[in-house]
């Protein structure tokens, strides 16, 4: 929540815009929250939460994560806040994982693999 000029509490919701849609960033939420020239309303755990619901079934989670941090990851994080820290770290967490395509116990198969 971010405060107004009158002192009122406003709800800035993370709403993903489809126009512009990459298919790393469906509705570019994390790189509308990299490069918004206010300080980001939401810390980056809830970001991270809403990418990964977001992403549809068929992009696998870690290539998505590893793809977004050769895009938007600068050489250097020390001019980065705290919180475009911990997105580095949350979407390097989930770019080292690795997914299980069709696990057994999924009742929403895919056709094939997503590889």
């Amino acid at each position: 929540m971010a405060g107004t000029d009158r002192g009122e509490a406003r709800v800035v919701a993370l709403r993903p815009r489809p126009s512009g849609d990459a298919w790393d960033d469906p509705g570019r939420l994390i790189d509308t929250w990299m490069h918004s020239p206010h300080p980001p309303a939401h810390d980056p755990d809830t970001l991270i939460i809403a990418w990964l619901a977001a992403l549809p079934r068929s992009v696998p989670p870690p290539k998505a994560a590893r793809s977004l941090l050769r895009r938007l990851a600068p050489a250097s994080c020390h001019s980065l806040s705290a919180a475009h820290r911990r997105l580095f770290d949350l979407l390097a967490h989930v770019a080292s994982h690795t997914r299980v395509p069709n696990p057994a116990n999924d009742p929403h198969r895919l056709e094939s693999d997503p590889s």
